[in-house]
């Protein structure tokens, strides 16, 4: 699968006098393309920042058979501010609905050679580089180029919408986390994953991966981060340009985010077990990522085993459990707060105070809510298999 093999001339790629304009050559390197299904709560909130931080030209909206009044937000959009448009008339789900929105650019002649996919309730924010949005796309795509990556996730935070709540103080502290994980992984050139909230890729590349999904995944930013590993494409986490999305704010809410997450990760380790399988014949920061998720399904195994039979539970396994989980919490800790000391020093009293409360909502709402989906997918599992054998 070749890459495209453009190359940015210097002028092209400095940073821009005037982010109010973007100068024809550059604005025709990339679109941002945001799949919305009745997103009206977020939708004006995500669209007023693009165009605060000069990005909304770029933007392809993809309306996936909304039946609240997202359709009627984004024609006044389109007619007001000149916001590309795609309505479908049949929900197609996200990938489903990037990937129809991407054929229907490349049958104009008008997809571009990068694309940046962003969720609907994701808005992009500039660091303190000085730079504004669009001129930090711009360097990103640069960078790509310059390292001949295959994709590059965005640095995702977590914004609440209204106020801040446990449930968005929780996100705090486990994205901080992650972006540790994926600062080390891209070292290496892997990812466990390229956030759906913010990823750049090539268009070409993209296309063909979302050609090839399995549906019903749920999962589908999981699965084009295996199809550019299982090509050998290098992937790398940009810190430049920070995707800042909007958390559940509501138990249930978050329960059924994180179940559904749980629920589709299984399902693509399942399908390309025999992939996942040989990482581990592998020395890699991601073998161990890998095994560390393992190690979390193993102790939810032995803790239902052991409640149904109560000899299994004796002091040493609760102590093994205590320590081990302890081990586990600390190590995140420390993994978030070197983030916030390198990105900005004083946001780590806030993240100190977020690990606090995750820990809680981690073990009474995260946690039930990844059994729950790791049943589920392991039925889907049973299922799929039986289905096979008739």
């Amino acid at each position: 699968m070749g890459s495209l093999k453009l190359r940015l001339k210097k002028e092209e790629i400095n940073p821009l006098t005037n982010t109010s304009q973007s100068p024809p050559l550059v604005s025709q390197l990339f679109q941002i393309v945001m799949p919305v299904f009745n997103e009206e709560r977020v939708l004006e909130n995500v669209l007023e920042n693009a165009k605060e931080f000069a990005y909304l030209t770029q933007m392809v909206v993809v309306n996936d058979a909304s039946t609240d009044s997202t359709k009627g937000i984004l024609e006044r959009w389109q007619r007001d501010e000149g916001l590309s448009v795609i309505h479908l008339t049949e929900n197609a789900k996200k990938e489903g609905a990037i990937l129809e929105a991407m054929e229907t650019l490349r049958n104009q002649d008008n997809l571009r050679p990068y694309i940046i996919l962003l969720d609907a309730d994701t808005r992009l924010q500039q660091t303190k580089t000085g730079k504004s949005v669009f001129d930090q796309l711009v360097s990103a795509i640069s960078y790509l180029e310059q390292k001949k990556l295959g994709a590059m996730a965005l640095r995702v935070n977590a914004a609440f919408f209204k106020s801040p709540n446990i449930y968005w103080m929780s996100a705090y502290a486990i994205y901080f986390a992650l972006q540790f994980d994926c600062w080390l992984l891209g070292m290496q050139g892997k990812l466990w994953v390229i956030n759906g909230a913010g990823g750049l890729f090539h268009s070409n590349e993209l296309l063909l991966f979302l050609r090839g999904l399995t549906p019903n995944f749920e999962t589908g930013d999981l699965q084009i981060t295996l199809e550019l590993m299982k090509s050998g494409r290098k992937i790398a986490l940009y810190n430049d340009i920070v995707a800042l999305t909007y958390v559940p704010e509501t138990l249930r809410g978050l329960f059924n985010q994180r179940r559904r997450w749980e629920r589709g990760t299984i399902k693509v380790l399942w399908e390309d077990r025999i992939f996942y399988g040989k990482l581990f014949l592998k020395p890699s920061l991601l073998a161990i990522v890998l095994i560390l998720h393992l190690a979390l399904y193993i102790g939810i195994f032995l803790t239902v085993l052991g409640y149904f039979y109560r000899e299994f539970i004796t002091a040493e396994f609760l102590y093994a459990l205590l320590v081990s989980s302890f081990i586990w919490y600390t190590v995140d800790i420390l993994k978030g707060a070197l983030v916030a000391y390198r990105t900005d020093r004083s946001k780590l009293l806030l993240f100190y105070l977020c690990a606090f409360v995750n820990a809680p909502v981690w073990l009474l709402v995260v946690l039930p809510a990844r059994v729950f989906g790791g049943l589920e997918a392991v039925c889907y599992i049973i299922k799929l298999n039986m289905s096979k054998k008739k």
